[in-house]
């Protein structure tokens, strides 16, 4: 996805891009929302971009499918190995549901908390999605 926009304050080799929300940022949340319903984002700022440049950016479709399956399919899959599981390691009654619900319960809670740890870990590591891939000319 490539989207234009404006340097507007850059620290080390990261710049933050300011840009108006677009028809393909719907469901999107890479950027986050700023006064005036304008969106700012961290890019990698290997062009050696400077404040107030005008800038296109782009955010790879393999970085956006990673971060949406680890957030919809893996919970989605926890929750089934979870309710294997539970059948099959609980101790139950013939014809019970019960084992099997909570161990996917269980799965699905723990998903939800590998997925926060590596959040927590991907944001250290790499606090940015985007990158510039050129400047503008303002001639």
């Amino acid at each position: 996805m490539q989207e234009a926009g404006i340097v507007k304050s850059i620290e080390g080799d990261i710049a933050v891009i300011k840009m108006q929300r677009g028809a393909k940022c719907d469901g999107c949340t890479a950027c986050r929302m700023a006064e005036g319903g304008v969106m700012e984002i961290d890019a990698f700022n290997d062009k050696d971009a400077q404040i107030g440049d005008h800038v296109n950016i782009e955010i790879k479709p393999s970085k956006i499918m990673g971060h949406s399956f680890l957030i919809f399919i893996f919970p989605l899959i926890a929750l089934i190995i979870g309710y294997i599981l539970g059948n099959h390691l609980l101790p139950t009654k013939p014809e019970s549901e019960g084992p099997g619900i909570i161990g996917g319960l269980i799965g699905l809670g723990l998903s939800f908390i590998i997925i926060k740890t590596y959040d927590t870990y991907w944001n250290k590591k790499h606090r940015y999605l985007a990158e510039i891939i050129n400047i503008e000319d303002q001639a």
